[in-house]
């Protein structure tokens, strides 16, 4: 839904040169505003418009926005406050008839079946998607993990993973900033993932801390990754917010939710879903139900 009931507006002088980008920062106080989520997504309407000194229209632009929080308290993902369960599912741009090229059309029949079998989020695999895509997840209400274009699992994660050498750092973290600046506006991207299956060294670390650097709300980042150790371990690295492993099975949810974790616990990969599968399903709903730290997961294929 888009709301515009809330009509506010403010005006600030803006000397530009040839030699410079300009940034303009203001601060607007607002009141009565409704916030965004995946159940209730309101939006409202940003307006930007131009004017020289003889109050001519130059240029305008409008997008729609949301007014959300993110952030981790106690272990736990909170949207607004409040804990929320990602009952997710990961995806590709794939169509049967467009290939790899997806419609408007096809976009917003794949959220309306979404929405309608009770999936609340997606993360983006592997790679961010096209702007379209962020917009229909603002307006319909889902929350994005939003994931770099990074994965290197051809190279494995021993030495010659690409995560290790310095030389590569910049393209890493190039991908991983240029994706912020872009999607940040978004109030459906609640995550950033800085990758897939790219091993994890001192390009992650960089990466992670410039994201941090880029978005001023301080989104948690993730990393699949960052584990460290058997499976039976609660050792993971400090580039990442939330624990994301792949494929554990229900006795390993039930193994961590019997511990107190510092971050919360959501698989960024389970229940691979080709063919004939998911048959033991409700055993993972069964024990993320019991557990406030175990947070959802993400259905694969």
């Amino acid at each position: 839904m888009v709301t515009g009931e809330l009509k506010q507006s403010i005006k600030a002088g803006l000397v530009l040169s040839t030699n410079l980008e300009p940034v303009l920062q203001q601060l607007m106080p607002l009141k009565e505003i409704r916030p965004w989520n995946a159940e209730q997504p309101n939006l409202y309407t940003l307006t930007l418009t131009l004017s020289d000194e003889k109050k001519r229209v130059i240029e305008s632009t409008a997008i729609n926005i949301g007014f959300r929080s993110v952030e981790i308290k106690r272990g736990q993902l909170l949207v607004n406050g409040v804990p929320v369960t990602l009952k997710g599912t990961s995806i590709h741009e794939t169509d049967p008839n467009t290939r790899h090229y997806l419609t408007e059309e096809v976009m917003r029949r794949d959220i309306e079946l979404m929405k309608l079998f009770n999936i609340n989020a997606v993360s983006l695999s592997h790679y961010p998607f096209p702007e379209k895509w962020y917009e229909l997840c603002d307006e319909y209400g889902l929350y994005v993990v939003d994931e770099t274009n990074i994965e290197s699992h051809g190279l494995y994660y021993s030495e010659r993973s690409l995560a290790k050498f310095p030389e590569y750092e910049e393209m890493h973290v190039d991908r991983m900033v240029r994706m912020v600046k872009r999607d940040k506006n978004h109030p459906s991207v609640i995550i950033w993932s800085m990758g897939n299956e790219a091993g994890n060294d001192v390009n992650f670390y960089a990466g992670y801390k410039a994201i941090k650097a880029a978005d001023r709300t301080k989104r948690p980042v993730q990393y699949e990754r960052t584990k460290i150790g058997s499976r039976h371990a609660l050792e993971f690295d400090w580039n990442t917010d939330i624990i994301v492993p792949q494929y554990p099975d229900p006795a390993t949810f039930e193994w961590f939710g019997q511990r107190l974790l510092d971050r919360p616990f959501i698989p960024s990969e389970y229940a691979h879903s080709m063919g004939n599968s998911t048959g033991n399903f409700q055993d993972y709903w069964d024990v993320i139900d019991r557990y406030p730290q175990l947070q959802g997961r993400f259905i694969w294929d």
